[in-house]
Parts: structure tokens; sequence; C-alpha cells
């Protein structure tokens, strides 16, 4: 069963990783998705339990909206208060699957715009998710592309 963290600025992309959480909650069920709102406890240590739960991740999601780039660039010379650098940094670092997901017509930032820590990010694979009649479809491929838990099934065999 796939174990997904979904980062994401919630300037830019807060209401699509809440529809995203739920499209993949009703697949996966709540536990094995972290989006950090709905996950953290009252009480727990926020950078603590975001670490834990990256090195937990078969996946990072990374929503990537209009102004993810700008506020990355606006949060550039406070890089401990940027917590979505922190994850996505961290997550590229511990060589986890991390699958950026383009919101809203967004593009995919070059990498000679990215500090070195996240230069990375560009070459990977990503999967568009449009807010339409395609919505849908973009979160079965994510669910495709991370593995959907296997359904048991008895098998009759004849004898």
């Amino acid at each position: 069963m796939p174990n997904l963290f979904i980062s994401y600025r919630r300037i830019d992309t807060g209401q699509e990783a809440a529809r995203l959480a739920d499209g993949l909650e009703r697949t996966l069920g709540r536990h094995p998705v972290f989006r950090d709102v709905d996950s953290i406890a009252p009480g727990v240590v926020f950078e603590e339990e975001i670490d834990r739960r990256i090195g937990e991740a078969s996946a990072v999601l990374v929503l990537i909206g209009p102004d993810w780039l700008a506020e990355l660039r606006r949060r550039e010379g406070l890089p401990a208060l940027d917590y979505v650098r922190r994850e996505v940094a961290t997550a590229l670092r511990l060589g986890k699957r991390v699958i950026p997901v383009l919101i809203r017509e967004a593009r995919l930032p070059d990498p000679n715009d990215l500090p070195a820590d996240l230069q990375e990010l560009p070459r990977r694979h990503v999967q568009v998710l449009r807010d339409d009649e395609h919505w849908q479809a973009g979160v079965e491929r994510l669910l495709d592309a991370v593995g959907r838990p296997v359904q048991a099934r008895w098998v009759l065999a004849r004898g």
C-alpha cells in the first residue's frame, strides 16, 4: 500500500491539495495520505513530524500552482521558514519518488530558476491536474503510478 505525502503551498494550491487528498483517500483510506492540516495532531513538533512522514513516504506529491515559484523566490532569504522547500529538498535528498503535480496551467520551473537543493525537481515526470472533467482522470493516473491497493479475491479451483 502506498504511503503518500502531499506537499503544497496553502496560498497557491490549498484547495486543490484538499480535493486531491479527498480523491486519494476514497481509494486508499485516510491513513496512507499525509496532508499537514489533516494529519498532524495538536502538540506535535511540526518539523519533526514532517521529516518523519517524508521518511516513511513511498511518494511525495509536490503540488505546483501558478504562484509556486514566485512564493519560493519571496521566501528565498528565509529557507528555514519555507516548509515546502524543506519538504521537497528532503524528499529529493532521501531519494524518494517525487512527483510534480501541475495545477491550474502551472509550468514546471526551469532548473536554473531553482536553488541547488531543488534543481532535481524538474527532471521528474509530471502529472497535470486540471480543474475540469479531467481532474478525476488525473487522480486515477496518480493512483496507478503510486500503486493501488490489491483487492483480495477468492480464487475457485475446480478439482
